[in-house]
């Protein structure tokens, strides 16, 4: 299941894992469709699904996402 949401975010505009002022809710994770298993459920869904079904509470608690020439903050860029 990490897996899948680390494709998740990877493959789509995700920029929050819940809802946040100014945060489209295209990009924010947990209400994005979950395509990486071929659900059309939502993110949220599927991983209280999933964790009801194994007897845990599924929580994601952080990501990093970036592009290419997004500004990490971190220094002079590598040449």
């Amino acid at each position: 299941m990490a897996r899948d949401i680390a494709r998740q975010v990877v493959g789509f505009p995700t920029k929050s894992i819940d809802t946040e002022a100014g945060i489209e809710v295209e990009e924010t994770l947990l209400e994005q469709s979950f395509m990486m298993v071929g659900e059309s459920d939502k993110v949220r869904d599927v991983l209280e699904k999933w964790g009801s079904e194994r007897g845990v509470k599924v929580t994601i608690v952080g990501m990093k996402r970036w592009s290419v020439g997004d500004d990490l903050g971190e220094g002079e860029p590598v040449a």
